[in-house]
C-alpha cells in the first residue's frame, strides 16, 4: 500500500491559482504568463500517480523549511516561461525580482496531467513540497493492489491512530471519482450514438427508397433498350453506375459536413475521436452498398418483365 498527500484533491475540480511571480532568465519577447495553478504535494505524489519525470528530480524528505526552497513545474509551465523543458536550476520569485531571499529553485519538470478535471486541458502548474510550505488541510491518496473500497475503514483507523481528533470526510475510490467526472459525458455520448444510429438508418432507408423509385420509373426505358437488343447485364451496369454516381455525390457532401462539424464534437464531447477516419469510411461504404441494392433490386425486377409489357408500362 502506497500513500501520498496533496492540498487539492485529484480531479476535485478546484485548485489554487497565483498570478504574482517573476521568472529568471526568460527569453526576450516571450509571452507573459498571467496565472498558474499551485499544488503542495508530498514526496511520493508523482511516483504514486505515475507522472513521468522529464528533467531533474522529484521531491524528497530533505526538502524541509530550513533547506533550499524548491519547486517542480509541469511541462506546460516550463514551455510558457522559458520555451524549453531544460529549466532545472532556474529560479522563480513570488515577489520583487530584486528580493533574492524569495527565490525558489526549479528542481524538476514533470509531464502534463489533468488534475482538475478529465475534460480540462493541462494548465501551467507549480508544485511545492508540503514539508517546506504545506497547508493545514490535506487530501490523502492511497494506492493498493486490493479492492480499495474494502480498505476505507482501515485507512481511517490508521489516520485516527496518529491523530484521534483528525476529521475524515469525502472518502471515495478513484473509480467512483472518475465515474462522477465522466457521467454526463458518457450519457451525452450514448444519446449521440443512439440518435446517430437512428439517423443513419433513416438515411439509408431514404437512399434506398429514392433510388429504387427513380429506377422503377425507368421500367419503360429499360424495356425499350431490351426490345432493341440491349444486353440485360449492360443495362444493369448502366443503372447501377448512374445510381452510384448520385450516391457518391451525396457521400462526398455528407463527409464534408461531418468534417466541418468535428469542432462541435470536440467542444462538447471531450472523449470523442473526431478524426476517426474508419468511422467516416464505414458510414460512406454503408450508403454506397445501400445505393447498389436500391439500384439492383428494381433493375433486376424490370429486366425480368417482358419487353412488350414494359413498353406499355405507365
Amino acid at each position: 500500500m502506497d500513500a501520498a498527500a496533496t492540498d487539492y484533491a485529484v480531479l476535485g475540480g478546484s485548485v489554487s491559482v497565483t498570478s504574482g511571480f517573476t521568472a529568471e532568465d526568460r527569453p526576450a519577447g516571450s509571452q507573459p504568463v498571467r496565472t498558474a495553478h499551485i499544488r503542495h504535494v508530498s514526496p511520493s505524489y508523482f511516483q504514486m500517480l505515475g507522472v513521468p519525470l522529464i528533467r531533474g528530480r522529484f521531491f524528497t524528505e530533505h526538502d524541509v523549511p530550513n533547506s533550499q526552497k524548491v519547486m517542480i513545474v509541469n511541462e506546460a509551465m516550463a514551455q510558457k516561461l522559458w520555451e524549453t523543458v531544460d529549466v532545472v536550476g532556474k529560479r522563480i520569485s513570488s515577489g520583487d525580482i530584486k528580493d533574492t531571499k524569495d527565490w525558489t529553485v526549479v528542481a524538476g519538470v514533470v509531464a502534463n496531467i489533468r488534475e482538475a478535471a478529465l475534460g480540462s486541458k493541462p494548465s501551467p502548474e507549480f508544485y511545492f513540497p508540503i514539508y517546506q510550505s504545506g497547508p493545514g488541510a490535506l487530501h490523502l491518496i492511497v494506492r493498493t493492489a486490493k479492492d480499495p473500497a474494502a480498505l476505507t475503514s482501515l485507512v481511517s483507523r490508521q489516520v485516527w491512530a496518529a491523530d484521534k481528533d483528525q476529521p475524515i470526510t469525502h472518502v471515495m475510490t478513484m473509480d467512483n471519482l472518475i465515474r462522477g467526472q465522466i457521467g454526463d459525458t458518457r450519457m451525452n455520448t450514448l444519446l449521440l450514438n443512439f440518435f446517430g444510429a437512428i439517423g443513419l438508418g433513416l438515411a439509408l432507408l431514404g437512399v434506398y427508397g429514392v433510388v429504387a423509385y427513380s429506377v422503377s420509373r425507368r421500367t419503360r426505358e429499360i424495356g425499350i433498350r431490351m426490345a432493341l437488343g440491349a444486353n440485360p447485364f449492360d443495362v444493369m451496369r448502366m443503372v447501377i453506375r448512374q445510381g452510384l454516381l448520385l450516391a457518391s455525390i451525396g457521400v462526398a457532401i455528407g463527409g464534408a459536413g461531418a468534417v466541418a462539424l468535428k469542432k462541435v464534437l470536440q467542444n462538447n464531447f471531450t472523449v470523442a475521436n473526431t478524426n476517426d477516419v474508419t468511422t467516416y469510411l464505414v458510414a460512406g461504404i454503408l450508403v454506397i452498398v445501400v445505393a447498389c441494392l436500391a439500384c439492383y433490386v428494381p433493375a433486376r425486377r424490370a429486366m425480368r418483365v417482358d419487353p412488350m409489357v414494359a413498353l406499355r408500362y405507365e
